[in-house]
């Protein structure tokens, strides 16, 4: 990849099928696209189960679709891994969870790469009942390590999102993970810290350790609005990507129903590829 892209997250569609949401995303205009993983059963767009089950059948009908519809994969949204049927994160105290959790990231990794992402974004933890954060993150860090390594094995990247909540909810601590996990990158978020009132100065700094971008509104106290509403800085994202170099897709995340999320996603789409222009 030699320039930034512009995708959209399949799944944003208000519970769309994948099939369906791929023809959409197709209908759009859009050819990169990200595929959730993140739910188990028959409503999830990829059952997570499914795909640690039978990866290769699994990874085959995602590819299949996607390229029936001249679309390409680019990442996973994976989020918490489910272990016998509950979602177990990274910082969780029980050892043999996580222990299950690599197990099964395994087969997420092998669905994945057959599938034909070029990456899988997991959590990077959050804080856990009866640990202190320092805890929680001794139990994050080397997990994440072993899923860096499962996921290079297969030719994969892995992504963390800074999310609200988690370990690295705070640009400082964004930065201190991606140092200690050599291998891990962002998928970030800028609606996650302008939606606490993080100034946007403050996050510009984690694009040296960002893969991957999603791209929806925010301001103070809304972390999901209208682009029209929005007071996060796009120009000056683009603006800095451009001058690192910055070689990736950013792919709109405007979650709602169909209507209301194709418009909104094509108005961000818009506003990127005229900054982009």
């Amino acid at each position: 990849m030699s320039q930034i892209e512009i995708g959209c997250c399949s799944f944003v569609f208000g519970g769309l099928s994948l099939e369906a949401s791929l023809g959409h995303c197709r209908n759009l205009g859009f050819r990169r696209v990200d595929v959730s993983a993140a739910d188990i059963g028959p409503g999830a767009q990829v059952d997570q189960q499914a795909a640690v089950a039978r990866p290769e059948a699994t990874g085959r009908r995602v590819r299949d679709l996607a390229a029936a519809n001249g679309l390409e994969m680019e990442e996973l949204f994976l989020c918490p891994v489910f272990v016998e049927g509950r979602r177990v994160e990274v910082s969780a105290p029980d050892g043999e969870a996580r222990r299950k959790l690599l197990e099964n990231f395994v087969g997420i990794c092998r669905f994945a790469s057959e599938a034909g992402f070029r990456s899988v974004m997991a959590v990077p933890g959050t804080p856990q009942p009866g640990l202190d954060d320092g805890q929680a993150w001794g139990h994050a860090v080397p997990t994440l390590r072993q899923m860096v390594r499962m996921a290079g094995e297969h030719g994969l990247d892995l992504n963390v999102e800074p999310h609200t909540g988690s370990l690295i909810e705070q640009p400082a601590a964004a930065r201190r993970l991606a140092e200690a996990v050599p291998g891990l990158a962002f998928t970030l978020d800028y609606a996650h810290f302008v939606s606490r009132g993080i100034p946007q100065s403050d996050v510009v700094p984690l694009h040296a350790f960002t893969r991957h971008l999603h791209a929806r509104q925010a301001k103070p106290g809304d972390g999901h609005c209208p682009v029209e509403e929005g007071e996060i800085d796009f120009a000056g994202i683009v603006a800095d990507l451009r001058q690192r170099g910055w070689c990736g897709a950013i792919t709109m995340e405007y979650f709602g129903k169909p209507e209301e999320a194709t418009a909104q996603n094509l108005r961000m789409a818009e506003e990127l590829r005229r900054l982009l222009t």
